[in-house]
């Protein structure tokens, strides 16, 4: 997936993005780090297919995203940085099982994957519980439960280590090894130096509405210039050497 010269503004504001760009090949883990109001959740949107840039283009497997959707949606699965603002339905199967009934027509597969789902992230014991009733750690788990059910090729993460437990964020690097190792690919927007040091293969930062850097984990985050930019510290014992 490439996003080029990506410009962006929200009506009546001033523009998000201005010009910026981002790419990410099979195999491969990217990082996006900015100052809080940046743009990176607009960016992830624009990547979804949520939001239209007014500018740019958004590539995947180098035609334009727009004219592959609504299919296209099949293949990039988003995570929200507040799971409150993804889940809709009244219990935690039917998150898992929306996605999968506009995929498959058989109800023994969708409950198939269901059962499979929840057992590899551990949410047997949720599946008839309103999700309201979730903690925030849980809420996380079950909105990334709900994107990996449907098998995407391409996972856009926001802040996926926000106001979670550290056993969560263990379970969320395990979704992205998984990811790295089979072939695919994800983009994490994310404060968290810690997580971003460990699981990334390049790191773009994000700030005035442009992109810099795009170079590989241990450049950015030994360039204290850059880490300035994002608003990120990154403890020195955790930096990639």
């Amino acid at each position: 997936m490439k996003l080029e010269g990506i410009y962006f503004k929200y009506p009546g504001e001033v523009e998000v993005l201005k010009g910026a760009n981002l790419s990410v090949d099979r195999g491969e883990i990217v990082a996006l780090v900015g100052p809080v109001g940046s743009g990176k959740t607009t960016f992830l949107m624009i990547a979804a297919g949520l939001l239209e840039p007014e500018r740019g283009a958004v590539l995947l497997d180098d035609k334009p995203l727009k004219d592959q959707l609504p299919e296209a949606r099949e293949r990039i699965g988003l995570v929200f940085q507040n799971p409150d603002d993804q889940i809709f339905n009244s219990t935690v199967y039917d998150e898992l099982a929306f996605a999968l009934r506009q995929i498959h027509s058989s109800s023994s597969e969708v409950d198939r994957i269901i059962r499979k789902v929840a057992e590899k992230f551990n949410i047997t014991h949720l599946l008839n519980r309103p999700p309201y009733r979730l903690s925030m750690g849980e809420k996380r788990i079950v909105t990334l439960a709900s994107i990996i059910a449907y098998n995407p090729d391409i996972l856009l993460l926001d802040e996926p280590t926000a106001n979670v437990s550290s056993k969560i964020i263990e379970s969320i690097k395990s979704v992205v090894e998984e990811f790295k190792q089979s072939n695919k690919a994800a983009v994490i927007a994310s404060h968290d130096g810690e997580f971003i040091a460990e699981t990334s293969d390049r790191v773009y930062v994000i700030n005035n509405g442009v992109t810099v850097g795009g170079l590989d984990s241990k450049t950015i985050l030994s360039n204290d210039e850059l880490l300035t930019m994002a608003d990120l510290k990154v403890n020195p014992s955790k930096r990639v050497q």
